[in-house]
């Protein structure tokens, strides 16, 4: 069909936007975990339910970009498979993203 490859190629541009705006937010979910375990350290004595809380607020952003980590990593596998599949796109492979270093 004319014209499918240009709206695929648009489909997976899109998606792995969506994706890269996800795994844009995951340093920040573990920055943010990272600051409320530290304040755990620091010479302020927090009583107990206030440190459980601490912990738990850490145990989300965790959860959150570990998920979003997932998500993101599950997509792009998905999306890689299909690019193997179309003779017509053009697959660019990991080593281009994760070459060395300059």
């Amino acid at each position: 069909m004319p014209g499918q490859g240009n709206s695929q190629d648009a489909l997976d541009a899109a998606q792995i936007a969506a994706l890269v705006r996800k795994l844009v937010d995951v340093p920040n979910e573990l920055v943010t975990a990272q600051l409320r375990l530290c304040s755990l350290s620091s010479n302020n004595p927090l009583d107990l339910l206030e440190a459980k809380q601490t912990i738990a607020d850490a145990c989300d952003h965790l959860q959150s970009a570990i998920a979003d980590l997932t998500d993101a990593v599950h997509n792009l596998a998905e999306l890689s498979a299909l690019d193997a599949k179309r003779s017509t796109s053009i697959h660019v492979g990991t080593d281009t993203y994760y070459g060395a270093a300059p």
